[in-house]
């Protein structure tokens, strides 16, 4: 009778200890699954385990096979590998993104254990889990990252010019050249200037910006004054009047010129025009090869061995502050062109 007791209450403990592991899997909205190697099917499986690949009613013909049917394209070479592998090693862990039964994309992380009977794998047991937030997250923190260390890079570089020159007329000034301390002056409004942007892009879309109206044309032949382009050409092909702060659209302005200059050569012509929504500048330069087209925005593109890409980065993340859409195209004379879209307009002229 003794024995009889004890039998019982292992079996109990054994239903308390699956009731448990169930609840465990459930909180975590995990599937289970069963596989028969030998057949490939997969005769048992949780109602989870189908929710998470879109079906709302169980199916009852899963397989292997259907399983990687619902595998990206892309990922599922790697899968079948991993599955080779598991054959062997006893453990298969991925993640991978599928392709639900309404069709949405999603990510998964599988796992299972193989077991074997005289040496041949026969049965495999696991998990399922979509995991589609996390890689999100994931995603959100490496841009987040990636933003930082943009905005790191764009202060060192943005700030050094102007600093430089502050420090060799500071040396003038010490010699007693007056009108070095208004050079000194100019290169510190810069700097400061230099610094109220970054704020600006490190904040993006989530930025306060003060706009008011500038006429882009008369900003666009201010700024290329500055440069030194006495062979270059600038011709100002619209009256437009958009709304920016104008230091912002400044700098916009020179990095697009400078651009210009460095790939255009010191001969290079510069048009400035309009769009129905918004602007263009566009330049008789090397142009952009198309492939490169959508790369030229992101932080460290450059086509300079010797530099670090960071004027075009800087151009994008300041339009996009401001909600505008930046594209690269051909212009008229096979040089870029970049166009600025969605801009709000005051008046065309």
């Amino acid at each position: 009778m003794e024995d009889g007791v004890n039998a019982d209450g292992d079996a109990d403990e054994s239903r308390e200890t699956d009731d448990r592991l169930r609840l465990a899997v459930e909180a975590a909205e995990m599937g289970t699954w069963e596989l028969d190697l030998q057949s490939g099917e997969s005769p048992v499986r949780s109602r989870q385990h189908d929710q998470i690949f879109g079906y709302e009613e169980p199916v009852e013909d899963w397989s292997l096979d259907r399983f990687l049917e619902h595998v990206h394209p892309d990922d599922r070479a790697d899968v079948e590998r991993r599955f080779e592998t598991a054959l062997e090693t006893g453990e298969w862990r991925f993640e991978c993104r599928i392709r639900r039964a309404d069709g949405e994309q999603r990510w998964i992380m599988a796992q299972g254990e193989f077991f074997y009977d005289g040496g041949e794998p026969v049965r495999a047991v696991g998990i399922v889990q979509d995991v589609t937030e996390r890689k999100e997250r994931q995603r959100e923190l490496e841009r987040q990252n990636k933003r930082l260390e943009s905005f790191a890079s764009m202060l060192a570089h943005e700030v050094r010019n102007p600093l430089g020159i502050a420090q060799i007329y500071l040396q003038h000034a010490r010699r007693g050249d007056d009108d070095a301390f208004d050079q000194v002056e100019t290169a510190h409004e810069r700097i400061e200037e230099m610094i109220t942007v970054l704020l600006v892009l490190a904040e993006g879309k989530q930025s306060a910006v003060d706009p008011e109206p500038v006429c882009l044309g008369g900003l666009a032949t201010e700024v290329w004054e500055t440069l030194s382009a006495p062979d270059g050409r600038l011709r100002v092909e619209t009256d437009l009047v958009v709304e920016a702060e104008p230091h912002h659209l400044r700098h916009i302005l020179e990095n697009l010129f400078e651009n210009a200059l460095e790939h255009g050569g010191d001969d290079v012509a510069v048009r400035v025009g309009g769009l129905d929504d918004g602007f263009y500048v566009a330049d008789d330069g090397r142009g952009v090869p198309e492939p490169k087209r959508e790369q030229v925005f992101e932080a460290g593109y450059t086509t300079d061995t010797s530099g670090i890409g960071l004027g075009l980065t800087f151009i994008g993340q300041l339009a996009d502050a401001y909600g505008w859409d930046c594209r690269v195209a051909e212009s008229e004379t096979e040089g870029a062109r970049f166009e600025f879209t969605d801009v709000d307009v005051v008046s065309t002229g």
